[in-house]
C-alpha cells in the first residue's frame, strides 16, 4: 500500500511477488510441521482421550488446509487498498461472505448427509477457504491490473524480504 500509494508501481509488484514467495515458503513449513506434530500438539493440549480421534481428523483437515488459509489472507489484504473505486462493498469482503455462506452449506452437507462428523466440519471449512482465496486471485489477475506480474517483476530482494518479515511477523 504505501509503494502504490507513493506511485512505486515497480516496488509494489516486487513486494507483492515477494510475499507471495514469503506466503508459499510459510504455507509449506507450517503445513508439513502441524501435520507432522498434529498428534503431539492434541497431547500437549491434554485432549481428553475418548475425542482424540476425532479431534486428530479434525485437526489435521485444518492443517492440511493452511496455504488456503494464507493465500486467502494474502490476496484480499493485497487489493483492498488498491480496487476500492466503484465497489459498494470491497471483493474480498464479498468473497469472504460467500465463503461463510458455502462453509455452512458444506457443513450440514458434510456432517449430517454424508455423516463424516468433525472431519467434514473440517473439510468444509477448507472448501469454503479454498474457494475464497481462488476466488481472489481470479479477481485480482482479470481487475487488478497494478498487481499483474511480468517476468522482470518475479525477482526475490533481501530487502524487501526483511521488510515483509519484520512488518509481517507481529501481524501473523
Amino acid at each position: 500500500a504505501r509503494h502504490f500509494g507513493a506511485g512505486d508501481i515497480k516496488k509494489l509488484k516486487q513486494y507483492f511477488y515477494n510475499s507471495i514467495v514469503i506466503t508459499a515458503v510459510t504455507a509449506f513449513v507450517l503445513t508439513t510441521v502441524c501435520a507432522v506434530l498434529c498428534s503431539e500438539i492434541l497431547k500437549l493440549l491434554s485432549t481428553p482421550s475418548n475425542i482424540f480421534d476425532d479431534a486428530y481428523k479434525y485437526l489435521l483437515v485444518i492443517f492440511l488446509g493452511i496455504p488456503f488459509t494464507l493465500l486467502y489472507n494474502l490476496l484480499s489484504s493485497s487489493h483492498t487498498t488498491l480496487y476500492l473505486k466503484g465497489w459498494l462493498l470491497a471483493p474480498e469482503a464479498v468473497f469472504l461472505a460467500i465463503s461463510t455462506v458455502l462453509n455452512i452449506a458444506l457443513d450440514l452437507v458434510c456432517v449430517i448427509v454424508f455423516r463424516w462428523g468433525c472431519m467434514g466440519a473440517a473439510i468444509a471449512t477448507v472448501v469454503a477457504q479454498a474457494i475464497s482465496g481462488i476466488l481472489c486471485a481470479i479477481f485480482i489477475m482479470k481487475k487488478v491490473s497494478v498487481l499483474k506480474l511480468a517476468k522482470e517483476d518475479r525477482v526475490m530482494s533481501k530487502p524487501a524480504v526483511l521488510n515483509l518479515i519484520i512488518m509481517g511477523f507481529p501481524m501473523g
